[in-house]
C-alpha cells in the first residue's frame, strides 16, 4: 500500500507491546506528518475491530504459507491485502476495493473484456 498510495497519514494501533516503542518511534520520525492513534487500555470495543482484523490476516497469512509450503509470510501479504478488500464489507455495503476505486476488482478470466471464445484455445506450454 505504501508504494501505491504513499506513507499513511494514520497509524491505528491496539497498544500491543510488540508493536509499540521503538517502531513507532521510527516511523514517527520518518514520517513527520504521522499521526499515531492508540486504542484506550483496557477498552475492548476500541480495539475489537483491530484484533478481529489482525486474527483473521495471521489466519489468511498461515493459510497461503502452508498450501505453498511457504515461510516467506510477508511475501504473501499483499495477496492477502488484496483477498480482504475485495471482499464484501457489511459496513460499507460493498468491498473496499470497489469504494475505493469505484468499480469491483477484476479477478480471473472473467473479469476481462475478451470474448469467451478465446478462453477455448488457450493451452498451456511446457
Amino acid at each position: 500500500i505504501f508504494t501505491t498510495f504513499g506513507a499513511p497519514a494514520i497509524l491505528q494501533s491496539d497498544n500491543g507491546r510488540e508493536f509499540v516503542a521503538k517502531v513507532i518511534e521510527e516511523l514517527a520520525l520518518i514520517w513527520k506528518d504521522l499521526e499515531i492513534v492508540h486504542g484506550k487500555p483496557r477498552h475492548p470495543q476500541s480495539q475489537g475491530s483491530v484484533e478481529r482484523s489482525n486474527q483473521d490476516t495471521k489466519q489468511l497469512l498461515g493459510t497461503l504459507t502452508h498450501e505453498n509450503n511457504s515461510t516467506k509470510w510477508a511475501e504473501g501479504l499483499r495477496f492477502v491485502q488484496f483477498q480482504k478488500n475485495s471482499g464484501f464489507h457489511r459496513v460499507l455495503n460493498n468491498s473496499p476495493y470497489a469504494v475505493l476505486f469505484g468499480n469491483q476488482p477484476k479477478l480471473g478470466l472473467s473479469s476481462t473484456s475478451l470474448h469467451p471464445s478465446i478462453f477455448n484455445d488457450i493451452t498451456t506450454e511446457e
